[in-house]
């Protein structure tokens, strides 16, 4: 494509609509900013050296409150080993994390294929992609499959997975008309008989959390696939938990998905996320965005290139399997560092240590009387903590601000039940100093 530069009676037009003469005047400070001058003890319009200027900005930092949060809702605060950073900044990855000519990008093209074997074992799935844009984007895609593997529209959802995702899903259903049904549970878990009341001939697939958006496991999933007969089962799995359930694959799931942001991805205010889908062998040329295979050459060289890309810029848009399967390559890479770095032991042990310290802090709080759980002790690392009134869970929060604790997440912005706006939900993570918290809470007095 040629570059056409804007006209003059474009700048004029562009003139006018801002009302300046000058497109300089863009870059202008404003003029009640110009007068306004950075002071510190030390620094000043002659400058410093920049080793003295670097400890003038260390003091400022020492002035920072730093926090401590107990709030995860699908984001999660994990601790990141340092070789995740120093892998994933090197410059071979950090600028060719996108193969569009894979000819020129083999060593990023097998570590992408490194991840999706590594998401492949850990889901219990058969096929893996090489990403999605997040875990939001990954259930409409899995949904959008149900719809073109089973010629249906209907797609049954439990109303107790991540809130977020539901509204994702919904806002993509403005375009294409999926029918979706949103199941109530009971006591926070799937109820069966209720799946069963919402079961037809026309239901494509049923989608199910586990851990749910409550934290609690779902004990009665492994009987989903033998209820829902020949409608695919969605699974939305936490990748960290593996470590201490089954996997996906290992109770029947279809098309498994998962938010991959707490395998090394720094929160970073809620982005950039990371999406999972893995699906079994059948299923595979259904899959959206790339898949990375394995071949050899004439010469029997081992070499990596990209065997399906079923996206809109590779091929015409209305073939495609998908226009919202922007790839997140880079956190993925990411991602496959500390996975690398963990391994399956290191996995597991996670899992266990996040288990052990969330149900230490739920016991903590349980027995100073707080709060007390809405649902049952089945959780993994996070839980649903009910106050006895809205003004004594806002009280608690305050009290432990002063001590820079965030402390979960109020629940009346995301569900609608009729002791919402009393409760939290709590997640914890190996990050969190469990026994400086029970220090804490053993001061407040309500």
């Amino acid at each position: 494509m040629k570059f056409i530069p804007d006209s003059e009676s474009d700048y004029s037009e562009i003139k006018s609509f801002l009302n300046i003469t000058d497109v300089n005047e863009l870059y202008e400070f404003p003029p009640e900013l110009k007068d306004v001058e950075y002071k510190t003890e030390n620094i000043n319009k002659k400058g410093l050296p920049e080793s003295e200027l670097k400890k003038e900005i260390l003091k400022k930092i020492e002035k920072n409150k730093f926090v401590e949060y107990y709030i995860g809702a699908g984001i999660y605060n994990h601790y990141i080993p340092a070789v995740v950073n120093e892998i994933v900044s090197r410059s071979e990855f950090y600028t060719s994390y996108t193969p569009y000519q894979p000819e020129l990008s083999q060593g990023f093209l097998q570590a992408m294929f490194e991840f999706q074997s590594l998401i492949v074992r850990l889901s219990g799935m058969e096929v893996s992609n090489a990403s999605l844009y997040d875990g939001g984007t990954a259930l409409v895609e899995a949904a959008y499959m149900c719809k073109s593997i089973k010629r249906r529209k209907k797609i049954v959802v439990f109303d107790n997975i991540n809130p977020l995702y539901l509204k994702v899903l919904f806002t993509y259903n403005v375009a294409d008309k999926l029918d979706i049904i949103v199941v109530k549970t009971k006591n926070g878990e799937i109820d069966l008989e209720s799946l069963k009341a919402n079961l037809d001939d026309e239901v494509a697939g049923v989608v199910v959390q586990n851990p749910n958006f409550f934290g609690l496991f779902e004990n009665k999933i492994v009987k989903l696939k033998e209820i829902i007969g020949d409608k695919l089962l969605i699974t939305i799995f936490n990748p960290i938990s593996v470590g201490l359930i089954r996997s996906p694959g290992e109770y029947g799931t279809d098309i498994a998905i998962a938010e991959g942001q707490s395998l090394g991805i720094h929160p970073n205010f809620g982005g950039p996320l990371l999406g999972i889908i893995a699906v079994k062998r059948k299923y595979m040329r259904r899959l959206p965005g790339r898949i990375v295979g394995m071949t050899h050459d004439k010469n029997n060289n081992i070499g990596f290139t990209l065997t399906l890309q079923a996206r809109e810029q590779h091929i015409r848009r209305a073939k495609a399997t998908s226009n919202i399967c922007s790839n997140e390559a880079l956190c993925a890479l990411q991602a496959t560092v500390y996975m690398s770095a963990l391994g399956e032991n290191g996995i597991r042990n996670l899992s266990r240590l996040l288990f052990e310290k969330a149900h230490s802090v739920a016991a903590a709080i349980l027995k100073n009387k707080i709060g007390e759980l809405k649902y049952s002790e089945n959780f993994f690392n996070e839980f649903v903590l009910k106050f006895s009134s809205k003004e004594k869970r806002d009280s608690f929060r305050d009290f432990l601000k002063k001590y820079n604790i965030l402390f979960g997440l109020p629940l009346e912005k995301f569900i609608q039940s009729n002791d919402a706006d009393s409760s939290l939900l709590v997640s914890v993570t190996e990050n969190n100093d469990v026994e400086h918290f029970i220090e804490v809470i053993n001061e407040w007095k309500n």
